[in-house]
C-alpha cells in the first residue's frame, strides 16, 4: 500500500478542525490516531509527491511519480488498484 500526498504533511484541512462529527474529537487528535495505524501497519507514505502517469489496466497498474521537493522520484509503482482523495476546503458563506 502506498500513499501519495501533495503537501508536505498528511492531514490536510482536517488537522486545523476544532471538532469533527461524530466523536467531537479534534481534527489533530484523530489524524494522529490514523497516522499510529498507518505507521503499524506495511504503508509507504510518499510526501511532497504527486502521480505524473498512469498506465496499465485493472489489477495492473504501473504509477509514475513526481517529486515537489527536488528528490529523485522513486522508480514506478506497480499496483493493483487506485483510491483517489482529492481533499477539502471548509465552506464560508457570504451574505
Amino acid at each position: 500500500v502506498f500513499v501519495i500526498e501533495k503537501e508536505e504533511h498528511l492531514g490536510g484541512v482536517s488537522k486545523q478542525l476544532h471538532s469533527l462529527y461524530p466523536s467531537a474529537k479534534p481534527g489533530e487528535s484523530l489524524i494522529q490516531e490514523k497516522l499510529k495505524e498507518i505507521y503499524e501497519r506495511d504503508i509507504k507514505i510518499f510526501t511532497q509527491t504527486e502521480i505524473d502517469n498512469i498506465s496499465g489496466y485493472v489489477g495492473n497498474f504501473k504509477v509514475s511519480l513526481k517529486s515537489g521537493d527536488g528528490q529523485i522520484a522513486p522508480p514506478p509503482l506497480e499496483v493493483g488498484a487506485i483510491v483517489l482523495a482529492t481533499g477539502f476546503q471548509l465552506y464560508q458563506p457570504e451574505e
